[in-house]
């Protein structure tokens, strides 16, 4: 089986991060424990269904997230609660006379979690009405004092041009500091 680029990036996340889990003294283990039994993020399968993550897979979780913004590792969990969603988000999908993609959210969600994690799902044409799955990861950005983010060059990268009547959907998340995140948050546009 082979990855892509991305995957292989996070991959190589977790064997660096096991030297510092093994150095971390029995009680700091304990505490990443405990958040993974009162975990500040839901989980769910792809039924729906709820589950929880052990220390381990939140020491790596939260490390990982922080890596993806360039930012210091964590030994000790994170000590805040759950995140509230961003709001107000919309998309606006445009083809015709250049290609643009532009998310519009509130900035006051940014305030307390600043950084906009935006993920992306493109279908030719607009005969899917939902999007269950099939969304990329886009970028994960400081937004703060930010209403709108332009993600027309990542768009293009990713999906190449579109047309009229193509449809996008996008799902925003607000991620704290400690690199927790809300629940997500979607809108949808179709190309004009």
């Amino acid at each position: 089986m082979s990855y892509t680029p991305k995957q292989t990036i996070q991959q190589t996340n977790f064997p660096m991060l096991v030297p510092f889990w093994r150095a971390l003294d029995p009680a700091t283990k304990l505490l990443w424990k405990n958040l993974g039994v009162t975990p500040p993020e839901t989980d769910t399968n792809s039924l729906g269904l709820v589950y929880k993550l052990s220390g381990w897979q939140w020491y790596c979780r939260v490390n990982t997230r922080l890596n993806l913004i360039s930012q210091a590792r964590l030994d000790s969990p994170p000590i805040g609660g759950p995140v509230a969603p961003p709001t107000g988000v919309t998309l606006e999908a445009d083809s015709s006379p250049s290609l643009s993609l532009i998310a519009y959210f509130d900035s006051l969600p940014f305030v307390v979690a600043p950084y906009g994690v935006f993920f992306l799902k493109f279908v030719p044409g607009s005969g899917t009405s939902v999007a269950h799955s099939g969304f990329y990861a886009v970028i994960t950005q400081d937004v703060t004092g930010l209403t709108q983010l332009d993600l027309t060059v990542r768009a293009q990268a990713l999906f190449g041009p579109w047309n009229p009547g193509d449809t996008f959907w996008l799902r925003l998340q607000c991620q704290s500091d400690e690199a927790l995140r809300s629940i997500k948050v979607s809108a949808a546009a179709v190309s004009t």
